[in-house]
């Protein structure tokens, strides 16, 4: 698990966008290890126990490669990616699931969540110090991300965590601070066994003891530093998630409810007046909260809006299946230029328009790409986990803990222990279920509620950013689902030999598909290297030779779009003019954007195709209508090809178009335009 977590501090390797890819690239390595580990442990396991969370998951995977498959037809992916994308998030979830029910295993995910929290926190600062480089020219704080915006929210979901260890003091012992937690030495008294013996003032610290305050420490300094780099991060979406997973803490947090049922009970008593004084007074100040955040970044907030318009107008298309995964980077851009062509998009709307990667907001998109029936099951996974009644605690389970003195004493008569010494032991010990067919979940209901903010913060996170692009935040996703998921119903459990039906078919389907696809990976890895270098020669205008290198990475990437729209702008400038559209033509299956139609519309004009020409340059205007530069292109077209009249009022448009950005290659457009206009 730590080996999985420290994926997220993998930021180089010489390959394309290497702040995603080497996170992907390097956990898909690490995954190798808990695929092993399955492999050989799959054929010694007695008893499995699947829960109704675990049946939603195995739909939802069973869903995504039908829809992907039979339905969509695999319209932007290849085959190839969708299966390996199911096998290793799949392998993911089997390890931590097999797992979650182990209470030691479920406080190491803990501990390793707040110790990469730090580190990550601990780099922000120093490169908002500058003792450190970011990673992004305009921010002084990335982490080892492109943006404050998946640093902040990486680090956010580590808040409820540690709140949540910080509020169950007792969580990782029940052992009460009159039950000897430190053991003085007497005179003759040479016992130091269960803890760590101090010699210089005599004592004894208590194993468990230790751990406890280590971890609360540790909870301590990964608040204190979350709150110290989530102000200069700027992520309005940061803060809501960190604002809501804790809130979500507070309410649901078990020891809360008799102060919470108090709290009621006063306000209750309060005249009517009052009450409704303090209800206005927290409304405004809630109003004046999302109008100060609203206000911060008007222009991205209204930004966001547009893409949730223009892409619920893709939803309607297909709501029930989706358009397949990617379909948003496919589909989003063209569909926004029907929304400005069609007269819907309003003049505040095209001066915030622009060419998102994706819709910041990934229900919508889950919806977009897996359809409503990818929702529901979606929902329905985190339905079980936050609403589902709780699963019923055998008589084994933690409530012996609390078995008066006098009980305790009469079950264990025949045993000579002392009544401290047993009430230390049944706290610190996890017993074994007496039946073979069940294994409960031996997690705390407190440890749960803090794992359960968590979970919530990240999806608040992603209902206004883009995570799951994201290997890190899947990494997040996956954990936190298949630990939770074990702490709802039970559907059904095989014991005996009847395992084995089940597990050696699983064990021989990983080693086949990891022989499968590690040669296929390999294979990408190496094209992800050639595309850097690709775009390297590109950048420094040695055209030629990035379009030969861009030509030995097209067998491995031919179902990447902006692969392809790389590859075609690479050929544009080298004048293949007809070979670039027929890169372009399949780019525009997989990808839509500016660049794909201003070099259609360059490779048309070179070519003497200037209706075509016309067409792609009129795409792309619409596209991001605040753009000079794709009605620049326009008027030099309408120029070139004697079409004087249209080329004018082409200019006339560009001068009484309001500008979005000044820069000088703006300057030299007005004043081109203006010389049209007086040719004329």
């Amino acid at each position: 698990m730590a080996a999985l977590f420290a994926t997220v501090f993998l930021a180089k390797g010489g390959l394309f966008n290497a702040l995603v890819t080497v996170k992907q690239y390097g956990l898909e390595q690490v995954a190798l290890i808990p695929a092993l580990f399955l492999v050989i442990s799959f054929p010694f396991i007695k008893s499995i126990r699947f829960t109704i969370a675990d049946t939603f998951v195995l739909l939802f995977a069973i869903w995504y490669i039908f829809n992907e498959i039979i339905i969509s037809g695999t319209p932007f992916r290849s085959t190839g990616q969708i299966y390996f994308d199911v096998v290793l998030w799949m392998v993911v979830y089997l390890f931590v699931r097999g797992a979650s029910h182990r209470l030691v295993f479920v406080w190491g995910v803990a501990v390793i969540w707040m110790i990469v929290t730090i580190m990550q926190s601990g780099l922000g600062l120093l490169q908002l110090y500058g003792f450190e480089v970011s990673y992004h020219g305009l921010f002084s704080i990335t982490g080892t991300f492109h943006n404050p915006g998946p640093f902040s929210g990486f680090l956010v979901s580590g808040l409820p965590l540690a709140l949540g260890v910080l509020c169950h003091t007792n969580c990782y012992t029940e052992v009460k601070r009159s039950e000897i937690p430190l053991k003085r030495k007497n005179s003759g008294d040479t016992e130091r066994h269960g803890g760590y013996y101090i010699k210089w003032v005599g004592i004894t610290l208590s194993y468990d003891l230790i751990a406890k305050y280590a971890i609360q420490t540790l909870a301590w300094i990964t608040l204190v530093s979350v709150f110290l780099v989530l102000p200069p991060a700027q992520s309005r979406a940061a803060w809501i998630a960190g604002v809501v997973g804790c809130l979500y803490l507070v309410i649901a947090y078990p020891g809360i409810l008799p102060i919470r049922d108090n709290l009621f009970r006063r306000i209750k008593k309060i005249s009517f007046p009052v009450r409704a004084l303090f209800f206005a007074a927290f409304l405004l100040m809630t109003t004046a909260s999302v109008a100060g955040l609203y206000i911060m970044k008007q222009g991205s907030a209204d930004g966001r809006l547009l893409m949730w318009q223009v892409t619920s107008q893709l939803i309607k298309e297909r709501p029930i299946t989706g358009h397949g995964t990617g379909a948003f980077n496919a589909l989003y851009m063209n569909e926004q230029a029907n929304w400005f062509a069609s007269g819907k998009g309003t003049q505040a709307q095209s001066m915030v328009a622009g060419s998102p990667d994706a819709p910041f907001n990934e229900p919508l998109k889950l919806w977009l790409e897996n359809g409503l029936i990818g929702i529901l099951l979606a929902g329905g996974i985190l339905y079980l986990i936050f609403f589902q009644k709780k699963q019923p605690t055998p008589n084994f389970e933690l409530q012996t803990l609390n078995l008066k003195p006098t009980t305790i004493n009469s079950q264990l008569s025949t045993h000579n222990h002392q009544l401290t010494t047993i009430n230390y032991k049944l706290s610190t010990i996890n017993p074994e279920p007496s039946t073979q067919n069940y294994q409960p979940s031996t997690l705390n209901p407190k440890l749960i509620t803090g794992i359960k903010g968590a979970l919530i913060s990240l999806l608040t996170f992603s209902l206004f950013s883009y995570p799951f692009d994201i290997s890190s935040f899947i990494l997040q996703l996956i954990v936190l689902v298949a630990i939770l998921a074990g702490t709802t119903k039970t559907v059904f459990s095989i014991t005996g030999r009847k395992v084995l039906f089940l597990t050696i078919p699983v064990a021989i389907l990983l080693i086949a598909a990891t022989i499968h696809f590690i040669p296929q990976r390999q294979t990408h890895h190496q094209a992800m290297k050639t595309w850097q270098e690709a775009n390297r020669f590109y950048n420094i205008r040695s055209y030629n030779i990035s379009a030969e290198a861009y030509k030995e990475a097209f067998p491995a990437l031919q179902t990447n779009g902006l692969f392809l729209q790389m590859y075609g702008k690479a050929l544009s400038m080298d004048d293949q003019h007809l070979k670039s559209n027929e890169i372009l033509a399949l780019a525009q299956q997989r990808f839509s954007s500016q660049i794909i139609q201003n070099t259609l519309g360059d490779n048309h004009k070179a070519l003497g195709n200037y209706t075509q020409a016309e067409a792609a340059y009129i795409k792309s205007t619409n596209m991001i209508p605040s753009l000079l530069l794709p009605k620049y292109l326009l008027a030099k077209l309408y120029t070139e090809s004697g079409q004087h009249h249209k080329a004018q009022q082409t200019a006339e448009e560009i001068l009484n178009s309001p500008i979005k950005v000044e820069s000088s290659a703006t300057r030299e457009i007005i004043n081109e335009m203006k010389s049209v206009i007086n040719e004329q």
